[in-house]
């Protein structure tokens, strides 16, 4: 089981370097029992809650002029209180010094800089797996990398116990040489002779036998019992006649029996007809001689189409000098996704794409409100809509407290998100 986790890490975590530049936030997240345990990010994406600060400052890259460097570093965290006994048994281990500790009130937080060293960051991860969480004592654990920012998830694998791998039925390989068929083997029974009514001049099966068995054939007499080839074919004949004779009377009976109603309607047809040359009848009435009886109350009346969509929020934006922008926040009933619809003047604009998320730490975004120069962050677990490729390429978050919105967008900084626009509501 770990050795399959090292491989799926390895692969991974490749990706996760192949992903990052200066725009995304690439993250390789390890779930156990339904909790994120383990992250394995850029260095410089590692931050401490309390004070804000990168953990790794020596591993920031804003220098504008070079190219981004993707790495890999490692890092979890331990409730003192719930995960008191985890947090303990890791502190006894021998390379417990290699880690950065950051300590937070009631959790402490070990990171761990690999560099671009995938297979030790690997290695090490499921070492702290196996040891720590003992995820071999699990049915099955998650393994996902992704973007944080757009939502994107580039692999996800889940890695099961050897007792619990899903049945993959087992196919044939295509060098595998098949098995020729050169025949079928059947099994002849040989029934006992039986004695065949036979003309004068042909011999009697048993004869035939007896020949073969070297004993002399004995002759049969038409007068004892055989039947001459003229009475034979004057039988024939006979049961021939009476063969078809019975499949003529059964063809004139299914013939008479299918034009009966044809005749009947037809005569209904006709005194219809003759009474309407002498008295007009209405549809109804001619419906009623004819039994063309409608039922209204079979009649499916036409159902009315649910909307397919929902109507989260309306605002109007404000605070951009120009209050003729509205804005409607959708959900579409069928795949559970949103979208943003811009209206200019009552005209439709342009819409977005909105992603539903939670966040996760308090540290993954950053807002900064150039109304009052004030920096702030959101808690865990507050819902936000995060929209790809909001404005020139540039990410936007969507915030909605109470009736009120807010619109921030990335410009400059991919982790900072700035002021855009209060949305009041419409009633």
């Amino acid at each position: 089981m770990l050795e399959k986790a090292t491989n799926v890490l390895r692969e991974q975590l490749q990706k996760n370097l192949s992903e990052q530049d200066y725009y995304k936030n690439i993250c390789t997240e390890i779930i156990v029992k339904n909790d994120t345990v383990m992250h394995l990010m850029h260095p410089s994406a590692i931050v401490d809650e309390r004070t804000g600060t990168e953990v790794f400052p020596e591993r920031v890259q804003n220098d504008i002029d070079k190219e981004f460097e993707p790495m890999i570093a490692l890092c979890f965290s331990f409730s003192m209180k719930e995960q008191k006994q985890q947090l303990e048994h890791f502190k006894t281990r021998s390379d417990f010094g290699e880690f950065r500790e950051v300590k937070d009130f009631g959790s402490r937080m070990y990171a761990i800089d690999f560099g671009t060293n995938i297979e030790k960051a690997a290695v090490k991860c499921a070492d702290i797996l196996r040891d720590i969480y003992e995820v071999e004592k699990l049915q099955s654990f998650k393994v996902t990398t992704g973007d944080i920012e757009s939502g994107e998830v580039y692999a996800k694998k889940t890695i099961y116990s050897p007792k619990n791998e899903p049945f993959k039925p087992k196919t044939p390989k295509s060098n595998t040489a098949m098995p020729k068929v050169v025949g079928v083997a059947t099994r002849v029974v040989e029934d006992d002779p039986a004695v065949l009514p036979v003309a004068d001049e042909q011999m009697p099966m048993t004869q035939i036998v007896e020949t073969e068995k070297d004993i002399a054939p004995v002759k049969s007499n038409p007068a004892e019992g055989g039947v001459s080839k003229t009475t034979y074919k004057v039988v024939m004949w006979l049961i021939g006649i009476a063969v078809a004779l019975f499949l003529f009377v059964i063809i004139m009976k299914n013939r008479q029996s299918d034009t009966q109603p044809y005749a009947t309607e037809t005569a209904v047809e006709e005194a219809v007809d003759s009474v309407e040359d002498s008295t007009p009848q209405s549809t109804e009435e001619r419906d009623a001689i004819l039994g063309n009886h409608k039922s209204v109350a079979t009649q499916e009346q036409p159902k009315k189409e649910e909307p397919k969509t929902e109507i989260v929020g309306k605002w109007r934006e404000t605070g951009t000098g120009d209050n003729n922008h509205t804005w409607v926040l959708e959900k579409d009933k069928l795949n559970g996704r949103y979208v943003l619809k811009n209206f200019y003047q009552g005209q439709f604009f342009q819409q977005h794409t909105c992603i539903l998320k939670k966040i996760k730490r308090s540290k993954d975004y950053v807002f900064h409100d150039v109304r009052n120069e004030q920096t702030f962050t959101l808690k865990a677990g507050q819902e936000i809509f995060v929209i790809p490729n909001f404005d020139n390429n540039a990410n936007g978050i969507l915030v909605v407290n109470g009736s009120t919105a807010y619109l921030y967008a990335n410009d400059i900084n991919p982790r900072l998100y700035d002021f855009f626009a209060t949305l009041q509501p419409i009633y």
